[in-house]
């Protein structure tokens, strides 16, 4: 209700000419602009959310009268403003953790999802694409079931994008599983033609049974199945050696079912990418979203860099990743929160309030590598 009394002020004053309540109005009014900048919950402004500490809060403020009023303007009320501000704006703590719920999930991944159960009915091998930076969080809890007895082999996609360290340590734990996987790269094509033999030695046995049946033999048929924005379109395109279906660094582009045929021997379905209607959790949420494995519209950029420095700190590699924080942005990650990381970037690059666009600043440099291979996640302890 601030904001209607200070217009009416405003209003008034300027009707009745006179000029020192019309001077006091204005004060209000940037006192009320400063206060909602630095995040004070102007209807109860017991309430602050992502406040300034209350030293910084009041050197602000105090800077703002000074700069609209002068020394002419009488201070008392500015005064009694700053405290009720520092009352309201507490020392910062680490919220990256306790940021707005992410949730995605679009209208043509129901879709999709209804389609692929019934192709998969057909299919003779399911290829499991999973991103190599969070393999947990790229699982589908429900695949498994949809795909019941099939062969189902996991393909780590971007294993350019971690270190040799990374893949030893999830090889391992996967084996213990039982679970064969496969480490690719559709940037590149590495690991292709070991997937490709795979997945045709995995289908032979559908030929025999054809075989003892007195039937020819035929292609083999395999479902290429993952989250989206995991790199299925372009090991599809690596298989077949042409670019056949879409791809782009960004979830979505795949809306429809294809078929393509590679050679003689196999088969391949490009599906869309599909996720549960409701993430395992928020931090499967944010690490999708840190690796752009889900749309930019569901989340805040700034609070996802921030919880996604509050991982790499825990990673056991922490200290390597940090000289490279240091050497990118010449700015230590040691001892810092998440939050506090982003905000102290975006105040030496490119100014203070622009927390958003040094949180791009980081998603786009790990994405893209600059600040080194690694994965964000390790096996879960048992």
């Amino acid at each position: 209700h601030f904001w209607p009394c200070t217009w009416h002020a405003l209003i008034s004053s300027s009707i009745r000419k006179d000029s020192m309540a019309y001077m006091a109005a204005c004060q209000q009014a940037l006192v009320h602009r400063a206060l909602l900048g630095a995040g004070v919950d102007l209807r109860n402004p017991s309430l602050a959310a992502r406040s300034q500490p209350a030293s910084a809060l009041q050197h602000s403020l105090g800077h703002t009268f000074q700069f609209s009023c002068g020394n002419a303007c009488p201070r008392r009320r500015g005064q009694a403003l700053i405290a009720l501000a520092a009352k309201a704006a507490p020392p910062r703590e680490d919220t990256s953790q306790q940021q707005r719920n992410i949730q995605w999930f679009p209208g043509h991944i129901a879709n999709a999802e209804k389609a692929l159960k019934e192709q998969l009915v057909n299919v003779d091998v399911v290829l499991e694409v999973r991103d190599a930076r969070i393999p947990l969080s790229t699982r589908h809890h429900q695949l498994s079931g949809w795909v019941g007895n099939k062969p189902h082999l996991v393909l780590m996609n971007r294993r350019d994008q971690v270190s040799a360290a990374d893949q030893a340590v999830w090889t391992a734990h996967f084996r213990a599983e039982g679970q064969q996987v496969f480490w690719t790269s559709g940037k590149d094509g590495d690991g292709v033609r070991q997937v490709k033999k795979a997945a045709e030695e995995a289908g032979k046995s559908v030929n025999e049974k054809r075989a003892r049946r007195g039937l020819l033999p035929r292609a083999l048929k395999a479902a290429v199945v993952g989250f989206p924005n995991v790199g299925k379109s372009a090991l599809i395109n690596r298989l077949l050696g042409r670019a056949v279906a879409p791809s782009a660094p960004r979830p979505g582009v795949t809306r429809q079912l294809k078929w393509s045929r590679l050679g003689d021997s196999l088969d391949l379905l490009d599906t869309p990418g599909v996720l549960p209607m409701s993430l395992q959790s928020q931090t499967v949420a944010q690490r999708l979203a840190v690796c752009n494995d889900i749309g930019e519209a569901s989340y805040i950029t700034s609070l996802v860099a921030a919880a996604m420095m509050e991982s790499l700190m825990l990673l056991p590699s922490a200290d390597e990743i940090a000289e490279a924080f240091v050497k990118r942005y010449n700015l230590d990650p040691r001892g810092m929160t998440g939050e506090s990381y982003v905000d102290e970037l975006a105040s030496v690059i490119y100014g203070y309030g622009e927390g958003e666009r040094a949180g791009q600043r980081l998603l786009k440099d790990f994405r893209q590598g600059h600040l080194g291979f690694f994965a964000l996640e390790r096996p879960l302890s048992k």
